[in-house]
């Protein structure tokens, strides 16, 4: 009889083992209650949740947020009865005090400090224009945070955003009030066309257009002083920037690969152009402000059409450095700004700045301007 008591124990220890272990390395897709779907490995059933793996990292998801068949998939891959979810309420330790989440028509928001910040636009028009206010609070951001677009994103289910929907929306109206576009707030909207931006903005969040592939044109409110890394990256059919006169840095690879961007014009206060910031643009020609103080590697590399880059200024005192992607290589050559580019580029600067006799300019032209005269 002792025996017996010993093995069934045993039995029920291993059946519990089993009920938290690994069963499926599959790739699955789990869907959350928003309709936001992952694609990721099922780990095991932890009480009202389940922990799932995604590039190496482990998640933990409760019930209650995912849809009843991505519930009922990780309760028969356990292998046990998984207890019911909890009806659905919002629990007071999962939300901090400080901030609530909500849905306002086709909006879902959030409030901190009675600012309210758009995680997301649910609805089906193809012209989105945000609400000033919601529920007597001002909305003052866009963007839930990193791979979480507003508008859905890629319709690649398992990318970040992506709910396996084509992107629809063509036009977006940011209102008066907003003072930040957040990190990926309109990543991989390929349908957006326009975008009018509030003159309240002072900030956009890296990333934030990364790529908008039909986006044609922008302009940049006056209260934005930087344009942060990758923001327009691979806008291939942008055509026209506007860029605020108060601007002091553009980041690196903020316009990379913007192939149709034939033209911009650089605001005298500029003092930072990223590494890679202009590369692979369509740039005609250039103007680097006397302003300028940094120019990072590669910033204007393979602009095939680029005939002309002048100076206003002395050489920027820290011209062409930067960590290359490419083997953690320091750049400190004058010719990797320019490098690949078209062999008719001519290099302009004005007669007594500094500099300018003596770098590697790839065999580029040189030309001296004479100064106006006051």
């Amino acid at each position: 009889m002792k025996n017996l008591r010993y093995y069934s124990l045993l039995a029920t220890k291993f059946a519990i083992l089993l009920s938290v272990s690994p069963v499926s390395a599959t790739p699955l897709k789990w869907t959350n209650s928003e309709g936001k779907s992952i694609i990721a490995e099922f780990v095991r059933v932890e009480g009202e949740s389940v922990v799932v793996k995604k590039d190496g990292k482990v998640f933990t998801i409760p019930f209650a947020k995912l849809r009843p068949e991505s519930a009922e998939q990780a309760k028969k891959l356990s292998g046990i009865k998984a207890p019911p979810p909890p009806a659905a309420k919002v629990e007071k330790s999962t939300v901090p005090q400080t901030a609530r989440a909500d849905e306002e028509g086709d909006f879902a928001y959030s409030i901190a400090n009675d600012g309210v910040t758009i995680t997301k636009y649910t609805g089906k028009d193809t012209e989105v224009i945000f609400p000033a206010k919601i529920k007597g609070h001002p909305v003052v951001a866009i963007g839930a945070g990193r791979d979480r677009p507003v508008l859905g994103g890629s319709e690649e289910e398992g990318e970040p955003g992506g709910d396996g929907q084509k992107p629809i929306v063509e036009k977006v109206i940011v209102p008066e009030g907003v003072s930040a576009i957040n990190i990926h707030a309109f990543a991989n909207c390929d349908a957006l066309l326009t975008v009018s931006l509030p003159k309240s903005l002072k900030s956009i969040g890296m990333g934030a257009f990364f790529p908008c592939r039909k986006l044609k044109s922008i302009s940049i409110p006056s209260g934005v002083s930087r344009i942060e890394d990758a923001t327009f990256k691979a806008c291939d059919s942008l055509e026209s920037v506007e860029l605020p006169a108060n601007l002091v840095e553009i980041g690196a690879g903020a316009f990379w690969f913007c192939g149709n961007l034939k033209s911009v014009s650089i605001p005298p206060k500029v003092i930072h152009i990223g590494a890679q910031s202009f590369q692979s643009t369509g740039l005609s020609k250039v103007t680097i402000p006397a302003s300028v103080t940094e120019i990072g590697f590669n910033a204007f590399y393979g602009c095939k059409n680029l005939t002309s880059a002048t100076f206003e200024g002395n050489i920027p005192p820290s011209y062409g450095k930067g960590k290359s992607p490419y083997g953690n290589k320091v750049f400190d050559d004058y010719q990797n700004v320019f490098l690949d580019g078209s062999p008719e580029l001519v290099i302009r600067y004005y007669k007594g700045k500094s500099g300018f006799d003596s770098p590697k300019w790839n065999t580029q032209k040189m030309e001296v301007i004479e100064p106006q005269k006051q």
